[in-house]
């Protein structure tokens, strides 16, 4: 694949990106097919509690469910819309749809390449402060709120930005997507991971704070070493500093032009322009990207309010969706683009995101297979027997390790926590464990290995927007997800050690 930098931001799904993990998911989707003839189907009664589902853990039993026919395994996809979490799934589908229109007309109407030149030749001398900083500020973010389907646009953000600097999108996808998953993993008050399993377990809501924040600087330290070593190795060219990359002649915001100075009035032409037309864009754009500012300013106020406030992280889609078309909306009309045009560049955009859809369904489908078949509550039962009778360092190795594997099949961090903690919290207490410790390590389980299953849509489409195929990604970062990993069973061994309690 071509490491050929582009300060232009695409929102098409780049096509051998889209490939490899179309193939990688059909893979998947047989292996969980397979996996249902090898392992017996079991569950436990669920019951309601105060509006909350619970697990009785002695309720477990082996069930006798008619194998799931083969045909089943392709047609999961499609019937994942019609089950429980259905409309969940057609909500995030329709957030990237959204997001995919905004972005493709901040692109067209020459925003982004604003924004990102006057950051470059701000920062170029410093980029590596700048790398730096951008990590710390997302993690931040991801940490205290628990944001990471945003990923997927500030993945466009954060990728010509890389290549603005000089940088190969290795670094890009880590000042974005890796920085909001190792914040996310090594949450704060994350409400999804954190807030839910410590509810479940009863334990102090946000509790162990200070100890998460000394694995937060840990895991903060090890990726911003990781891609500033890599910067340095894959630098070039500074592209906005001297050299500004937007130019204020040829941009496509309006497909009408044929390039004289009487469509200057416009904002934009397709063909060249006159000074005096340039001039007058020159002028419109520093108040559309004002106008973009404002609106991301707003959505980071949001973000953080919402997980202080009950009720306001359930709004995190909708919220964050209309921040962000109002911001691309408003961009675009201000820089000059008509009304037509900008229906227009937003159904392209939608049009871009097709195939990240197909791979979302596509990864929903794996855990519906799975889920059909009645064997999740199987593996859950046959590690909670393995646990028991461990000592205690080595069931909080055992707790990580099993929702590591869960992780694979259920990405969603406050479904696991609801599935998972009303069974690990009661083994941790027949084993010694502390029930804090057994969050830290469900925590541990759950957020890291996110960025690096193909199972997670927004690791295959935040990948496929920024045109890097998932082997190439795992060669990339698996050294990476190796030293979190020690690093993370390092604190969850002296988390053992000290008794890490509730306060």
């Amino acid at each position: 694949m071509s490491e050929k930098t582009d300060s232009s931001v695409s929102i098409r799904i780049g096509k051998k990106a889209f490939i490899s993990s179309l193939v990688i998911l059909l893979a998947l989707l047989v292996a969980a097919g397979l996996l249902t003839r090898v392992v017996p189907a079991g569950s436990y009664v669920r019951q309601e509690d105060g509006g909350r589902t619970t697990i009785d853990i002695s309720s477990f039993e082996y069930t006798d469910r008619p194998a799931l026919p083969v045909w089943k395994w392709f047609t999961a996809p499609i019937e994942v819309l019609a089950s429980p979490e259905g409309s969940v799934v057609i909500a995030i589908i329709l957030f990237f749809l959204c997001i995919g229109g905004a972005i493709n007309l901040l692109n067209q109407c020459g925003v982004f390449s604003f924004i990102i030149s006057r950051v470059a030749a701000r920062y170029g001398a410093r980029r590596y402060r700048l790398i730096a900083s951008v990590v710390l500020v997302l993690m931040l973010m991801s940490a205290l709120t628990g944001i990471m389907e945003e990923a997927v646009f500030i993945v466009p953000l954060m990728m010509p930005l890389a290549a603005g600097l000089g940088m190969d999108p290795l670094v890009g996808l880590g000042m974005s997507f890796l920085a909001l998953g190792f914040g996310f993993a090594a949450g704060l008050t994350n409400p999804f991971t954190i807030g839910v399993a410590q509810r479940v377990a009863q334990v102090p809501l946000f509790s162990g704070l200070w100890y998460r924040a000394l694995v937060f600087a840990a895991v903060y330290a090890v990726l911003s070493s990781f891609l500033i070593r890599h910067a340095r190795r894959s630098e070039g060219p500074v592209r906005g500093h001297g050299q500004p990359m937007f130019d204020f002649g040829p941009t496509s915001c309006s497909s009408s032009s044929s390039g004289s100075s009487s469509n200057s009035g416009s904002g934009c032409s397709s063909g060249s322009s006159s000074n005096s037309g340039s001039a007058l864009v020159a002028n419109k754009m520093p108040r559309a990207s004002q106008w973009f500012m404002g609106a991301m300013a707003v959505m980071f106020v949001f973000s953080l309010s919402s997980s202080a406030v009950q009720g306001m992280s359930d709004l995190a889609f909708p919220v964050t969706t209309a921040l962000f078309l109002i911001g691309g909306v408003g961009s675009a009309l201000l820089s000059g683009m008509g009304a037509g045009q900008v229906a227009r560049t937003f159904g392209s955009g939608i049009v871009g995101m097709a195939p990240g859809i197909v791979l979302m369904l596509l990864a929903a489908g794996v855990k519906h297979v799975i889920a059909s078949a009645g064997i999740l509550d199987t593996i859950i039962f046959t590690g909670a027997r393995i646990v028991e009778g461990m000592p205690r360092v080595f069931a909080a190795g055992m707790i990580y390790l099993l929702v590591l594997i869960m992780n694979f099949f259920i990405p969603s961090a406050s479904a696991k926590s609801l599935i998972m903690m009303p069974i690990l919290a009661p083994l941790a207490d027949v084993v010694g464990l502390n029930r804090q410790v057994a969050v830290l390590a469900f925590q541990f389980g759950d957020g890291f290995s996110n960025v690096i299953y193909p199972t997670n849509p927004i690791t295959l489409i935040s990948l496929a927007l920024a045109g890097v195929s998932y082997p190439r990604w795992f060669r990339q970062t698996i050294g990476l997800q190796l030293a979190v990993l020690a690093v993370t069973v390092l604190f969850l061994v002296a988390a053992v050690a000290i008794g890490l309690g509730p306060v």
